[in-house]
């Protein structure tokens, strides 16, 4: 059966010959060893952990969430799990890591929070416009909420459910309020870190 797993780890990485790796080699991209982590497949853990030392910020991404425990792993991390998770999210947040910066968001002081939630936004992360939207929501801008809504609604890859006011009607707001969002929407592309870096996105 492990023989088994780990041929299918191979499948999902991409076939690479078996000479150019090591006998116990498990993925060489943080996609596929995600997968054969989460299907116990020996040796993945150090190939990620590896990826993430190389600066692969996904792999530092989905490190850090491994060792936060948002995965259901057959292996759980041990020792300080908060620490490793923050400290390999932190570097994949340095490079820009959209996932890195929206589970980041959560550990810090809302000033900064708001700021790490736009920073994903602006690159397309549908859980954090929606975050973004419901800060605009606090603030009173409707225009804005609206607009990331609709945007992160519309990102979302499966069934989507959230408790509150969504609909404009609930919310009461203006057809022009309603006509504006939805242009922002409409003409809003995704930004790359390097873009955002230069023009220094504020919440």
């Amino acid at each position: 059966m492990h023989g088994r797993l780990q041929r299918l780890a191979l499948v999902a990485a991409g076939a690479l010959p078996l000479m150019a790796v090591p006998q116990d080699f498990a993925c060489d991209n943080a996609d596929a060893c995600t997968q054969a982590l989460m299907m116990g497949v020996e040796g993945s853990l150090e190939r990620m952990i590896a990826l993430a030392e190389g600066g692969d910020a996904a792999a530092q991404a989905k490190l850090g969430l491994y060792y936060l425990g948002e995965w259901n792993t057959p292996s759980q991390p041990g020792g300080d799990s908060w620490l490793q998770g923050t400290k390999w999210l932190r570097m994949a947040a340095t490079q820009g890591s959209p996932e890195a910066l929206y589970h980041l968001a959560g550990t810090l002081m809302e000033t900064d929070r708001i700021r790490f939630y736009r920073f994903a936004a602006e690159q397309g992360h549908a859980l954090a416009q929606l975050k973004l939207a419901f800060f605009y929501l606090g603030e009173g801008d409707l225009v804005q909420y609206r607009k990331w809504f609709q945007l992160g609604i519309e990102g979302q890859t499966e069934p989507f459910r959230i408790s509150g006011p969504i609909e404009a009607k609930d919310l009461k707001l203006t057809s022009a309020q309603i006509a504006e969002g939805d242009r922002l929407a409409r003409e809003w592309k995704p930004k790359t870190w390097a873009e955002l870096l230069v023009v220094g996105i504020k919440p």
